[in-house]
């Protein structure tokens, strides 16, 4: 039996390059470890920029400084790559010490 896969391209980012990267594209200050309660770890995002209405929403509170919440990095990326800020591809984020 063969095992069937297929190449692509995987970006690998450091989480503080990321929120400096965030911050700079957003005028926001943006903190991974907190956004996504990471420490230790990769976290993965297929990002593609056909960001929902959901997304966009979040993005637009996130410009606001309306919302603190958690888990928003995925809408943030998808509207940045919407915009052409950023490649569309997987990223893994990388938050390990």
């Amino acid at each position: 039996m063969t095992l069937k896969f297929e190449i692509q391209t995987i970006k690998i980012v450091l989480a503080n390059d990321l929120n400096n990267f965030i911050a700079q594209e957003t005028g926001q200050a943006f903190d991974f470890f907190v956004e996504e309660e990471a420490s230790g770890h990769f976290h993965q995002f297929k990002i593609d920029g056909q960001a929902q209405s959901y997304q966009l929403e979040v993005y637009d509170e996130f410009i606001r400084c309306k919302s603190a919440g958690c888990g928003r990095t995925k809408s943030i990326l998808q509207v940045l790559c919407k915009n052409g800020k950023l490649d569309a591809g997987i990223y893994f984020i990388d938050s390990t010490w």
